[in-house]
């Protein structure tokens, strides 16, 4: 079930990305050129939230039920925190996603609390960018996981 979820989280990660920069980049085209902000603009927020909404679920599922890496940060918790693998998963990606996104989520409220159609994709941007930013800035790459599975098996196992 571990890696079925995983693979889940990983591959919706890669649809946020899309999303999100292509919101981006939209919001910002919109804003600057004055463009009316369009049904497709409002999809594309709604999919973009929709779509972290989903991600944040998978994340829950994975934290607390099924990775073996938080399991046990959970249960041995000044451990984890002393190292650097296990601290970001047990604490920093989690709660630097979330605060993504809840950016993300209240750009979304207060565009559509606004009338003004430029006004609509300034907030688009600035709200979208920084939760890309803070997502991007918190995306495990490359062999992170694997990297944090030897510092676990380290410690388990000595």
């Amino acid at each position: 079930m571990y890696d079925f979820f995983l693979t889940l989280h990983s591959w919706n990660r890669r649809i946020i990305l899309v999303l999100g920069i292509l919101a981006v980049v939209m919001a910002y085209n919109g804003w600057k050129t004055r463009r009316v902000f369009s049904s497709l603009d409002n999809l594309l927020g709604t999919t973009l939230i929709g779509s972290m909404h989903i991600q944040l679920l998978l994340g829950i599922l994975l934290y607390f039920f099924f990775s073996p890496l938080t399991q046990f940060a959970l249960s041995h918790f000044s451990e984890a925190m002393n190292n650097n693998h296990l601290r970001y998963f047990a604490l920093e990606h989690w709660i630097v996603m979330l605060l993504s996104i809840a950016i993300a989520q209240t750009g979304r409220i207060m565009v559509h609390k606004t009338e003004d159609e430029n006004l609509k994709h300034k907030r688009s941007f600035i709200y979208y960018s920084i939760a890309m930013f803070l997502i991007l800035l918190m995306i495990p790459y490359g062999n992170y996981h694997q990297e944090a599975w030897s510092n676990l098996m380290k410690i388990v196992h000595p």
